[in-house]
Formats: C-alpha cells, structure tokens, sequence
C-alpha cells in the first residue's frame, strides 16, 4: 500500500466532495506460488447492500477466445510468453470518478480500527476487480497498438488475454528481435513488459536477467491457467487424488474446476465428477450441504481412479 501511495497509483481521499461515494471491502489473499506479489489485496465491488459493480457498465469482451490463443500455441516453432508488469494501475482514472474507489486503511497497523487510526483513501487508476475494468485495459492496449507501425502490433492484438501476451517465432533470431520490439511498444504507453520466457530453456539467455521469468530455473512455467515444461516443451496437467473424509456441494464443485482445462481435453475423465454433482444438485441442498455418504463414497472412488495421473502432450 505504501509503494502504491508512493507511485501515486493511490490517494488521499478529499473530505468534501460533490461526486458520488462508495467505499470497496477489502481483503487479503495469500499466493506463495506468485514471483513477485506474495499478498495481495482484493477489493470487492460485487458486495454490499448497493455494490459497484451493479451501478456500472461492464464495458464491450474486447479479449480473443482463450482457447484459440492455446491452440496457436501448437502451431510455434517457439513459444514466446510475457506480461504487463501492475496492468490496470498503468491506466488512469479521472478525477470525478475516484470517489467510488474510496477504501479504509489504518495508519498504525499495531493498533485497533478506531477513528483516529483509520485514514481513507481512493484509486487513482484503474483496479483489479471492477466490472469494467477489463475492458478498460484491453481498450486501451489495443488503441495504443492502434498507434504503432509495425507488423508485431497485430500479432499482439490477436494474442493479448488481459495483461499476458503470448507469441510466437520461427528461430532464434525472431525470438530476440520481437523480445526488443515489445519492450519498445510498450514502453511507449509507459507500460513494463517482464516475465519473458521462451523454449528451449537456453533461448532464455536472450533476454535480460531482470525480464525474466523467475520460473524458467524451476523448469516449469504457469501461463493462462496451463503447466508448461520448458525443458521437454510439452503441456502437462496432473488431476487430485487426495480422498475426503468430508465433503459439501460447494467443494465438489471446487474441485471439478481446479482441473482447469480450456480445450477439453480431459473431458471424458471428469465426466464420472460432473454426473455426480448432477445428481447432487438434484438433491436442491444449499452450497454447504453435505454429501450423502454414498456421494462421498463415490467421489472418493472417482479420486482413486484418477489416481494423481498427470496429463502430458507435446506443445508442437
């Protein structure tokens, strides 16, 4: 909070104003896999009696569809992946629009939340979380892209999801030259382009130590929501197979999405999962009501027969 206070990414809220008010809930969530950001703070603008996402236009899904950008990346000879260091604070809000970003903070940590520990602040750009805050980033990324001559621009616009980018090349030499190139376009929006990764692993020498992803010495890269090997060059997706002596509706259902796949092509073996959360639903309990002993028993018989089998196939 303090960083973004010094980059002025946040202010102190005014304690007069003629615009309209609202103040975001916040918590923190703990991420340990994360390279840079070990706690974040989530703000919620889907909660409270008048939410801010329900006073708000979500704005045009300007974002390609996720799974043609994975199929692309079969097509590679190599793998190119980055991101946008901070995406959405790098766009700026107007000043009569920071008021419904207003958010509490205490000034003394060590102290209770009473009055004169508390000091209010508000956004000064765009927030992870709004409603129509995607749309902001994508529609600003892609009228700057608008700007820029060059055939890479393009490749961007039709390979952009959120604030990762994923490209490809057909040799070294184009590996390094777009790596350039980007850093050189988006700096031009004032925006920094880090985590770059590439295959094989001594491709990466390529780009700067301070650019890179921090995961390319562990050998295994998530982007997009996919496990890539970088070494061997392939895909990989390993299923649960802890059993559950307990289990309710809303962590059956936790669990059938933790296996994210975007192409499905794990479909068939999640089936057996998904009929049994048909049948569960049928039963019309609420998100914390428990599974019949026989449900569990079957869940647990479906988690052994997927027995952890880890899902491996070529990028190209």
């Amino acid at each position: 909070m303090k960083e973004q206070l010094e980059l002025k990414m946040i202010e102190i809220a005014p304690r007069s104003t003629q615009e309209i008010i609202h103040y975001l809930p916040h918590q923190p969530v703990f991420k340990s896999s994360s390279s840079f950001t070990k706690l974040r703070v989530v703000f919620d603008a889907g909660s409270g009696k008048t939410p801010l996402n329900n006073e708000l236009l979500r704005g045009a899904v300007l974002l390609p569809q996720l799974p043609g950008i994975i199929i692309r990346t079969f097509l590679f000879n190599h793998l190119v992946i980055a991101d946008i260091a901070k995406a959405f604070l790098q766009i700026q809000l107007r000043t009569q629009d920071r008021d419904v970003t207003r958010f509490l903070w205490l000034k003394d940590i060590q102290l209770p939340p009473e009055n004169q520990n508390l000091v209010c602040y508000r956004f000064t750009r765009v927030l992870f979380g709004v409603i129509s805050s995607p749309f902001l980033l994508i529609a600003t990324i892609l009228h700057h892209l608008e700007t820029i001559d060059h055939p890479l621009s393009e490749e961007i616009k039709s390979n952009l999801y959120m604030d990762n980018i994923i490209l490809g090349a057909k040799n070294e030499r184009e590996v390094k030259e777009k790596y350039l190139e980007m850093i050189k376009i988006f700096e031009k929006a004032s925006m920094k382009i880090r985590e770059f990764c590439t295959s094989p692993r001594e491709y990466n020498q390529l780009f700067e130590e301070a650019d890179k992803h921090p995961g390319i010495e562990k050998g295994n890269i998530k982007f997009l929501g996919i496990n890539w090997q970088i070494e061997k060059d392939k895909y990989s997706q390993k299923l649960p197979g802890k059993s559950y002596s307990s289990m309710n509706k809303r962590e059956l259902l936790s669990l059938i999405h933790s296996n994210f796949d975007p192409l499905g092509l794990i479909g068939p073996t999640l089936l057996p999962a998904k009929l049994l959360y048909q049948k569960v639903c049928n039963r019309n309990i609420d998100w914390n009501g428990p599974l019949e002993e026989d449900e569990l028993e079957e869940i647990n018989r479906i988690i052994e027969d997927w027995g952890e089998q880890e899902f491996i196939r070529p990028r190209n």
